[in-house]
């Protein structure tokens, strides 16, 4: 298998679809990937400095 198939499996049924398109473009779901990846850190430092500020 895949291993960006085992990531958006894991990630759930958003990036289902993408998976399938994923062996003819797998930039987009590495772009999917990484900017979900900064998104969530970004919210959570968002989050970090509202609760200690």
């Amino acid at each position: 298998m895949d291993f960006l198939v085992v990531v958006a499996q894991i990630f759930g049924s958003p990036f289902l679809d993408a998976t399938k398109s994923a062996k003819q473009d797998k930039t987009l779901l590495w772009m999917m990937i990484i900017g979900g990846t900064l998104f969530s850190a970004f919210g959570l430092t968002l989050y970090y400095l509202a609760k200690h500020s």
